[in-house]
């Protein structure tokens, strides 16, 4: 640090990995040390560490890093409030949105910083749980095995069968890397307050001639914008000396074919291969083999009973849950093209009372990213609702949550996307006035158990169905089968059609596409803890969530039945006739 402040330059230190509970116990001398040397900034993601660094009093200034996922106003006026001085903004947001970002904050006096060079993942940054689910290397921890960089081919959801695509090559999901260099004129005019280039693993000698080109350009522009022109050698000795080929990414539009190194040519390497998902068996049941995964000293000697909670994505799955006995019901947001149609206000008012005349509370979730757009349906939707609203709201980020908290009524429950890991961050969330939050399943069942246990504040946990790998910004299915991006007059191919994503060990990941032209990716097998769901009960969690938006609905109804009937009924002991009926029925495999 002190190289640096004698050269005049700033350093920040990164803070920006998800701490469980146990990690946060530990970091509370490293927080006082940093304090003490003073940095000049500190770079974060965990809100808990956000809340533990008010709480010790100490003096640093505190910026947010990208894999929070920032992308809408509301977000940045909460940060602010707490004291959050500049974000690093979310990779997926184009300039033009940046720019209204600006205008709508400018009073909070947050500063915004964006990347301009370098590394690009695919994924929305936060929203990436494959490589910690699938290999046990988060993402949201700084060691992911970059599952974007495997090989894949476009398949037909139904058949399995090899679908002819667009692309160039099996690597479809290898973003290349940004470059803004020759768009320096429209990075400055958006408001941006700094401008970031990723040089972590990168070597000295690349890092720093990328550093001095953007240096020239940006001095050059402020010296004289009128007669400004980017200088063309930078940027052919940038491009010569390329790892990846380079691309604007989102800046623009929406990520294209050519934004992606499909054919693997300049992929300088691949960290991981795909693996067969481990598939639960009824073998695996009998002997006991995951017993001790789901036994610590935290379970409670005589707990409540957990509410029950289910996630669907049409009206008749909605009615199925109730039916098998669902205490909660979430409904609504981002719905998968493939399977349903978004849910009309006539079908949430409908549902809202069918709820309420059987006793089951009913959420509406809002959409799973929150641009200008989306926040405005919210608006919309909740005066809507104002004569017969909901129970409360399913949040998928802070700014629904300072949305919501504004003009919604009625309860409001944090969902996944949060990245709660810690007791921390859900009494974080707490003070902005969530009753509920769902904690992150990239944690084990020890980690999720620490997290919650003696917190003020209640958790959910999943403990069935699909897992979301990987959160995309633009659709997949439009792009490989259709050579599209939602920019052009796009044929839609997502409707009514299954398609999926085959890794190289076989795998096929489900590709969801969304009413927004964004896609989620699952990962192969879906959760499912129903041999163990008695451990589950017995831990403290307030409820259990089951995430059946890709389900159809008489394998909903069975679910929540069998779910329902093990909760409640201590003797309830599964044969191998019902695993294999659920097993049958279900969408996708099941695994731990």
């Amino acid at each position: 640090m002190a190289y640096c402040h004698e050269r005049g330059k700033k350093l920040y230190v990164t803070l920006n990995n998800l701490q469980t509970a146990e990690e946060l116990e530990e970091i509370d001398d490293y927080l006082r040390f940093l304090s003490e040397i003073r940095p000049d900034a500190v770079i974060l993601q965990d809100l808990g560490l956000l809340r533990r660094i008010r709480e010790l009093g100490l003096k640093l200034d505190i910026h947010v890093s990208t894999m929070l996922n920032t992308h809408n106003a509301p977000t940045l006026a909460l940060l602010a409030r707490h004291g959050v001085t500049r974000v690093v903004l979310s990779k997926d947001i184009a300039l033009k949105d940046v720019h209204r970002l600006r205008t709508e904050t400018a009073a909070t006096g947050i500063e915004l910083e964006y990347f301009v060079h370098g590394d690009t993942c695919i994924a929305h940054h936060g929203s990436c749980a494959q490589s910690g689910v699938v290999l046990g290397a988060s993402s949201n921890k700084g060691r992911c095995y970059k599952s974007c960089r495997w090989d894949y081919e476009l398949v037909d959801g139904a058949t399995g069968k090899r679908v002819a695509s667009f692309n160039d090559g099996p690597y479809v999901l290898a973003h290349n890397d940004l470059c803004l260099l020759s768009h320096i004129p429209e990075v400055v005019r958006a408001g941006i307050a700094t401008l970031k280039i990723e040089g972590r693993m990168r070597p000295a000698e690349y890092v720093a001639p990328i550093v001095a080109v953007y240096r020239r350009a940006v001095d050059r522009y402020a010296e004289d914008p009128s007669g400004y022109l980017f200088n063309i050698e930078d940027l052919r000795s940038t491009v010569e000396d390329r790892v990846r080929d380079l691309t604007t990414g989102s800046a623009f539009h929406q990520v294209r074919l050519e934004s992606v190194g499909s054919s693997g040519e300049r992929e300088p390497k691949i960290f991981s291969k795909p693996v067969k998902e481990k598939r639960l068996d009824f073998d695996d049941i009998l002997t006991g083999s995951f017993e001790r995964c789901f036994t610590v000293e935290t379970i409670l000697r005589n707990p409540s009973s957990p509410r029950f909670s289910v996630h669907v994505g049409d009206m008749a799955s909605a009615l199925a849950a109730m039916t098998a006995g669902a205490d909660a019901i979430f409904i609504g947001g981002t719905v998968s093209l493939a399977r349903a149609i978004p849910w009309s206000l006539e079908q949430i008012k409908r549902c809202i009372a069918e709820g309420r005349r059987r006793g089951v509370k009913v959420f509406v979730a809002t959409p799973s990213y929150l641009l200008w757009r989306e926040l405005e349906e919210c608006r919309e939707m909740v005066r809507a609702l104002a004569d017969s609203p909901p129970d409360g709201w399913l949040l998928p980020d802070m700014g629904a949550i300072s949305l919501m908290r504004e003009e919604g009524r009625g309860a409001l429950i944090g969902d996944f996307s949060l990245n709660v890991m810690n007791r921390s961050a859900a009494e974080f969330l707490a003070g902005e006035g969530l009753e509920l939050v769902a904690l992150s399943p990239e944690l084990s069942f020890r980690q999720a158990t620490e997290a919650a246990h003696g917190s003020s504040v209640k958790t959910e946990v999943l403990v069935h169905g699909a897992v979301a790998g990987m959160r995309l910004d633009h659709c997949l299915i439009a792009a490989l089968a259709g050579n599209r991006t939602s920019d052009d007059v796009c044929p839609a191919p997502c409707r009514g059609r299954g398609y999926g994503l085959r890794d190289g060990a076989g795998e096929v990941h489900s590709i969801e596409p969304d009413q927004y032209c964004r896609n989620t990716l699952l990962i192969g097998a879906d959760l499912c803890v129903l041999p163990f769901v008695r451990s589950f009960a017995a831990a403290g969690f307030a409820s259990l969530r089951y995430e059946a938006q890709y389900d159809p609905p008489e394998h909903v109804g069975k679910v929540v039945d069998l779910y329902r009937r093990a909760i409640d009924d201590p003797s309830f002991a599964l044969d191998r006739d019902g695993w294999e009926s659920l097993c049958a029925s279900a969408p996708r495999p099941l695994n731990l």
